[in-house]
């Protein structure tokens, strides 16, 4: 698949996923997941890294949704009332259960932004890791590409294109795990960093000459 497709299908799936997804997931599922993300990452980074995360948390969904004027916007959109609930329930019967499943679902996707943006500061703290050991990996592998040229050695095409569409893979299961609806632990962030890191090894080591070249 071309990179550009890979790259498509990512974000579509991440898009179709962030909204459809509420609609399985109950809002107080949504709570509890988050609370116990919290938690994990109050046992990981410390009670005060762990509440400066909920912090900015808050402050991007107040911006996104409140500030915004978003959600009042889908509030008055999308939600029904409770007199209508009634209203509805008394003249049309069963109408009322796919009004409150539009209240659930409009409920369940402000928790699901608040819960990714949880994910993103859980994120953020790994970062300032993460740069040093891709950077490592790119430089070993540079250096490893340079002795093996250096040795007339020979880079099979397959392991430069395997190498590449495995890290394009990777990029996106971020996007994933910031959708899940199952509690992840913060320490996912390591380990998807290292087999990354791994992959651009690879990379870099088999890394295809373009054009003529000498030795």
């Amino acid at each position: 698949m071309h990179t550009n497709l890979h790259i498509k299908f990512w974000l579509i799936a991440f898009c179709v996923a962030l909204f459809a997804g509420p609609l399985f997931i109950s809002p107080s599922h949504q709570l509890t997941r988050i609370e116990s993300e919290v938690t994990s990452a109050s046992d990981v980074f410390g009670y005060d890294t762990a509440t400066s995360i909920v912090q900015s948390s808050k402050d991007a969904y107040s911006a996104f949704f409140i500030e915004s004027g978003l959600l009042s916007f889908a509030d008055d959109s999308l939600r029904v009332s409770s007199d209508d609930l009634q209203t509805s329930s008394q003249i049309f019967g069963g109408f009322t259960r796919v009004a409150q499943s539009t209240n659930d679902w409009l409920l369940s996707t402000t928790y699901a932004f608040y819960g990714l943006f949880i994910r993103l500061g859980i994120m953020w703290q790994w970062c300032i890791y993460m740069l040093p050991l891709f950077i490592a990996a790119i430089v070993e592998g540079m250096v490893r590409r340079k002795i093996k040229y250096a040795g007339f050695g020979f880079s099979p095409p397959i392991a430069y294109t395997g190498a590449l569409h495995g890290i394009i893979a990777l990029l996106g299961i971020p996007l994933i795990y910031l959708l899940i609806p199952l509690p992840v632990t913060p320490y996912f962030m390591p380990v998807w960093t290292l087999i990354l890191a791994i992959s651009i090894l690879a990379f870099m080591e088999n890394f295809q000459r373009l054009g003529p070249t000498t030795r």
